[in-house]
């Protein structure tokens, strides 16, 4: 897992900077400046701290060798385990780099679409993460209010990420009286019949949705390991034919209309947030966002995901996270999508998060992070998102695939249900 990543991070920078060799090793004395791709890694058990920071080299180039990494040259960091990072530096002793410049972030491509796509049109998606009950029962009101807000309002999609049945409420935890049913009735019962419901009868009115379903590490119907296969397939849920249905894995990358989403259930922002060590300028600076003004910590946090080409790329993960890093594979992100969905127990926001150019690469990508918060907050309901994507014709005169500058096309309503 981690060797893979390393080879592709180190090919990466290569192809982004050329010229530049990032061959070096980390234990190679040298008063000169060496470039090292590796692997940032806390020295202690404690929470990584900039005095705590060290690199591990690839076996293929260092032996797996680590050196502490020497940070205060640098004006900006944002520092977690496991991020691949390229570091040029000096190593005069082979026991400490002394970075002199930090390339922590090489983006894969944005999509781009000929001008005949439906990516240029318009464009309605409501999204929505569990839970789905509030903490005191089993009625799922929150989900039905979900879903009557969907057919009033009628957008081109409705997503829906778990967890459904959710295995930290309480009386799934048992900590009420018995459950009288198992949780696949409850399930069924409460989740799969309003989806068909609203199915059915958005199918009467002649409104025909797409409806993406994406499952999460704690529901209790569903394999509890990351990352996941699809929570169930197409034909188990009884809709009509007017309706599409996508069943994702988590994390998983769909399109609706030609618009790439990206998504993941698991709380990485929160798991990053409590693990990151960063430094940031009092105000301006390379490096940062539009402007080189410093970007917000959402923003941050959000842009390692396609910055590392993973949709997880902390490790270790915390525990709780049931993490397979066998299973690694599944977690690389092959392009920049239009909108990453990154729902979690932090504030909602949305936010246009610009990748840093460098290199040959003028225009970096940039996209749409997303946290559309909790359907059910404790005994009430909680919030959801809704993206309007407004049509935007390509450049004209322009030829062959284009970007679709869906940061500048997009607005995010946060609404409270």
């Amino acid at each position: 897992m981690i060797e893979s990543r390393l080879r592709a991070f180190k090919r990466a920078v290569e192809r982004r900077y050329p010229g530049l060799d990032c061959g070096g090793a980390t234990y190679a004395a040298s008063q000169d400046d060496v470039t090292v791709v590796g692997r940032v890694v806390c020295d202690s058990e404690g929470k990584l701290n900039e005095a705590s920071v060290m690199l591990e080299g690839s076996v293929e180039t260092s032996n797996g060798a680590r050196v502490r990494l020497e940070l205060r040259r640098l004006p900006r960091f944002s520092l977690f385990p496991g991020q691949i990072v390229c570091v040029q530096g000096s190593n005069p002793s082979g026991h400490c780099l002394v970075a002199r410049r930090l390339i922590a972030s090489v983006a894969p491509s944005g999509v781009k679409s000929t001008a005949s796509s439906p990516a240029f049109g318009s464009l309605s998606v409501a999204i929505a993460s569990g839970p789905y009950t509030c903490a005191g029962d089993l009625s799922y009101e929150p989900l039905n209010e979900f879903l009557a807000y969907c057919a009033e309002t009628r957008p081109d999609a409705v997503v829906l990420m778990g967890p459904f049945v959710d295995a930290e409420h309480k009386s799934v935890r048992g900590d009420d009286a018995p459950l009288d049913v198992s949780f696949e009735d409850v399930f069924a019962l409460r989740v799969r019949d309003a989806l068909e419901r609203f199915a059915a009868d958005a199918d009467d009115a002649g409104y025909a949705p797409s409806v993406v379903v994406m499952p999460s590490t704690r529901d209790v119907t569903h394999d509890a390991v990351f990352p996941q296969p699809p929570l169930l397939s197409e034909r188990e849920l009884e809709l009509p034919r007017s309706c599409a249905i996508a069943c994702a894995p988590n994390p998983g990358v769909f399109s609706i209309n030609g618009v790439t989403f990206a998504a993941c259930t698991q709380d990485v922002l929160r798991h990053l947030s409590a693990a990151e060590a960063a430094r940031e300028p009092a105000s301006g600076g390379a490096g940062g966002g539009a402007g080189g003004a410093a970007p917000d910590r959402m923003s941050r946090l959000a842009a390692h995901l396609p910055g590392q080409s993973s949709a997880y790329p902390l490790f270790p993960a915390p525990a709780g996270a049931c993490l397979d890093a066998s299973l690694a594979a599944h977690l690389e992100m092959d392009v920049t999508p239009d909108v990453l969905l990154v729902p979690s127990d932090l504030n909602p926001f949305a936010k246009i998060v610009a990748q840093p150019a460098g290199g040959d690469d003028e225009d970096a990508p940039a996209f749409v992070a997303l946290n559309p918060g909790r359907l059910a907050k404790g005994n009430i309901g909680g919030t959801i998102a809704h993206v309007y994507v407004t049509e935007g014709a390509p450049e004209p005169g322009a030829r062959g695939e284009q970007a679709h500058a869906i940061e500048r096309r997009a607005r995010v309503d946060i609404v409270r249900i």
